[in-house]
């Protein structure tokens, strides 16, 4: 593991600097020494890697690595993301009644054994507004940090603060939106079921539940023990299975109906999940309803 020369980043006063990542290539385990390092990601998405393993993250995840903790980065080429990196104690940052703020604490919360920095502990990112704000007060430090003007220093740590008070309060208002909204799976789940004859993306979902990709896919494994797009399958198959038994509709028709591309991939995947071809299901369930 190699240690980043930490004056790449932040100048000569060693208190806080910017590195921005944009569809570049992985960047190897590294540590930047006594400095924090606050992660947001703009767009897109990676894999954050720890010597205990790999996480995906992706657009409105938001993180904070610990000092001397080993951390890089790997399939970035559709990714950007910002890396502010300070020295907590010689900023020593007013905390105040930040910390009364339950996003503050999940911000920080970190366990290096599981591989995975846990994004408001497993909780939504931020949105797409807070993305915006806290990238205009990232560059507002660029500057600070470029032009050197006497005070530099401590309006750069004053945009550092906003920043956090927006990632906090992010994570506050959408966790009690998102909560309401995933602990039945209700939107969606209806968004799925009144929609199996359209192309359904991830991005779509993760939309309508406030939450990133990356963890809706985890919200999803723990919850249903699938992937969204294999619980989407099982709905149309479960509704195709339902056509089958109860309806006069073509098999044609109920693979356009269920949201397959054809007949031929209606019948490979309907044959992967029952065991039999629609046609010989039909046959069969025909059968036992005529006995």
């Amino acid at each position: 593991m190699s240690e980043i020369p930490v004056d790449e980043f932040v100048g000569k006063i060693a208190y806080i600097g910017v590195m921005r990542m944009k569809s570049q290539h992985s960047m190897k385990l590294h540590t930047h020494g006594q400095f924090k390092e606050l992660v947001v990601v703009l767009s897109g998405k990676c894999q954050h890697t720890t010597v205990f393993g790999s996480t995906e993250i992706s657009k409105g995840d938001v993180f904070i690595v610990p000092e001397n903790v080993g951390h890089g980065y790997a399939r970035t080429r559709d990714v950007e993301l910002i890396n502010i990196l300070y020295d907590s104690e010689k900023l020593n940052l007013p905390q105040l009644d930040l910390g009364v703020v339950p996003g503050y604490h999940a911000l920080n919360t970190y366990d290096p054994r599981s591989g995975d920095v846990r994004y408001f502990g497993g909780t939504p990112g931020i949105g797409w507004e807070s993305l915006k704000n806290v990238d205009y007060l990232t560059r507002r430090i660029e500057e600070e940090l470029d032009n050197r003007t006497p005070g530099y220093i401590f309006t750069a740590a004053g945009y550092l603060m906003q920043i956090m008070s927006i990632v906090a309060r992010s994570c506050l208002e959408r966790q009690s939106v998102a909560e309401s909204k995933l602990n039945s799976l209700s939107l969606i789940l209806e968004y799925m079921e009144a929609n199996l004859a359209s192309a359904i993306q991830v991005a779509t979902l993760a939309e309508i539940g406030c939450v990133s990709e990356s963890t809706l896919n985890r919200f999803f494994r723990k919850l249903l023990n699938s992937s969204p797009g294999e619980h989407l399958l099982k709905l149309r198959v479960e509704k195709a299975s339902q056509m089958l038994c109860h309806s006069v509709s073509t098999i044609n028709e109920i693979a356009t109906e269920c949201g397959f591309y054809d007949t031929s991939h209606f019948s490979r995947i309907f044959k992967k999940h029952t065991g039999l071809s629609p046609s010989v299901f039909r046959e069969q369930k025909n059968h036992l309803l005529r006995d």
